[in-house]
């Protein structure tokens, strides 16, 4: 079962501190000090809450962003993944990289008691919060990574015009039809879009660089 989800924001070394920085200010969190072998990675802790946001420091210079899903059994998930079309890339026991069937980099790591979900920031009337992520699919393989979201959470797959869309906190909604509106999210029940799957109009499957 997926207990959490983290979404890291990955960076080349030039421009680590930097989108650091911003997405701390922009997040009102804190910055832990660098860890990992090359001081890879920083977690941003919120005043409030467990940590859902991270950035790595790339090894081989690319950016972009990418899912770290928090499981009960790092095994079973793997296979579970791989029973729907992921493939394995890398295998370190506690966590797994994997890639979805749309060619999207995730993770699958050991939950470590990860549930109080942060509280929005800022003034009055313009407060924010992290909440989801956003995945850019290409045309011809939206359907299966749809598909494949929906099957490998267990959340319940809503289409939408747009992923940015308020989601629905108070009902179940359920797919209808196909996703050619545009937009759809998988949701886990009670809580708001975890993830969010967007036609794109390029033949590339990503996180936005955010």
């Amino acid at each position: 079962m997926i207990r959490w989800t983290t979404v890291f924001i990955d960076r080349p070394a030039d421009r680590f501190v930097t989108t650091r920085d911003f997405w701390s200010a922009a997040t009102a969190t804190t910055p832990t000090p660098t860890r990992g072998a090359h001081d890879e990675f920083v977690t941003l802790l919120p005043a409030s809450g467990d940590a859902c946001l991270r950035i790595q420091r790339t090894l081989d210079g690319s950016a972009g962003s990418h899912i770290d899903l928090h499981v009960d059994d790092v095994r079973a998930s793997t296979a579970a993944a791989t029973g729907l079309g992921a493939t394995v890339v890398e295998d370190r026991d506690t966590m797994v990289v994997m890639r979805s069937p749309g060619d999207l980099t995730f993770c699958l790591v050991a939950h470590d008691g990860e549930h109080e979900r942060p509280a929005p920031v800022g003034a009055p009337g313009a407060r924010t919060l992290v909440d989801q992520a956003s995945i850019d699919v290409a045309p011809d393989r939206f359907e299966r990574e749809c598909r494949f979201w929906a099957e490998l959470t267990g959340w319940t797959l809503r289409p939408g015009p747009h992923p940015s869309t308020p989601c629905s906190n108070d009902r179940t909604v359920s797919r209808s039809g196909s996703c050619s509106s545009g937009g759809a999210r998988t949701m886990p029940a009670g809580r708001r879009c975890a993830i969010s799957t967007w036609r794109a109009t390029t033949s590339r499957t990503r996180l936005p660089p955010m």
